[in-house]
């Protein structure tokens, strides 16, 4: 889960409970930020889904 803008719908006590909730369940202990998407994502890690190519 990452804090990010559409979670803002929600009410803040339904949301808090959410990352709190999906925290516990997280090896880190914490939902993402979007700077951890930032860091992380141009690591290079092969996608396992295979490619599509064009016909």
């Amino acid at each position: 889960m990452i804090r990010t803008e559409p979670w803002r719908d929600l009410p803040e006590a339904d949301r808090e409970g959410l990352f709190t909730s999906a925290a516990r369940s997280l090896p880190v202990g914490r939902g993402g930020v979007p700077e951890d998407v930032r860091r992380h994502a141009p690591t290079g890690i092969p996608c396992p889904a295979p490619r599509l190519s064009p016909r």
